[in-house]
Order: C-alpha cells, then sequence, then structure tokens
C-alpha cells in the first residue's frame, strides 16, 4: 500500500518486480501502447487502453483502485501516469522502461508499495 507521501508520486517499477506486482490483490494493468502492439506479446491481465483514448476510457474507472501502467519504452506510460493522476488517480505505478517480453516470468520481489490489498 502507498504511503501518504507516496501517493499523487510516480512509483517506478522495475521489470524484474513486475511480477510481483501483477499477482497482487487488485491491482489493474493498464497496457497504453497501440492496438497493433498489444496484439503481440503482453501481460495476460493487461487491458489495452491506447493513451490517445485513456482519458475517456478511465473515466468512469474507480479512482481508489492500484493500477500498473505500461507501454513499449517507458514514454507514454509516463504521460499516461500523470494524465490519471490528474484524474484523481492515486494509485498508480509505472513499469520503468517498458514492456519487454522477457519480463513474462521474472520472479523478483515486489516492492512494498505494489502489494496492494483491497480496502474494506
Amino acid at each position: 500500500m502507498l504511503t501518504e507521501q507516496e501517493r499523487g508520486q510516480t512509483v517506478r517499477i522495475g521489470g524484474d518486480q513486475v511480477q510481483s506486482c501483477l499477482a497482487a490483490e487488485g491491482i489493474r494493468v493498464i497496457d497504453v501502447r497501440s492496438a497493433q502492439e498489444f496484439s503481440g506479446p503482453h501481460f495476460d491481465q493487461a487491458e489495452n487502453m491506447p493513451l490517445s483514448h485513456l482519458a475517456e476510457l478511465m473515466q468512469d474507472q474507480p479512482r481508489d483502485n492500484a493500477y500498473l501502467v505500461h507501454c513499449a519504452g517507458g514514454y507514454r506510460s509516463s504521460a499516461a501516469v500523470t494524465l490519471l493522476q490528474s484524474m484523481g488517480f492515486a494509485t498508480v505505478f509505472d513499469l520503468e522502461g517498458g514492456f519487454k517480453p522477457s519480463y513474462v516470468g521474472s520472479s523478483a520481489p515486489a516492492p512494498s508499495c505494489c502489494l496492494v490489498r483491497e480496502n474494506n
């Protein structure tokens, strides 16, 4: 869970930590690459929401969920995180350096801030 100090700030997740983050309960994975890029390798649980349509697609989504955002290289996901935070999404993680097919299967432990549990 993010601390109050971390809320609203960009928390970057390394590629070696991504599998642990993907396994965290309650985290949604947003792939901001194009539909064509998404048709190639991607995380199984990822939702494709191209950056150009992200604001519209996220408009009615819960602000209190945790989101892991990624693209191919890191630029679009960084812009997406900034956009989501400006829309009131407080728990947003950025996959540093973008998606790499080799990340599917990495197993380093996730940072504690990525171990998100549903709020009750």
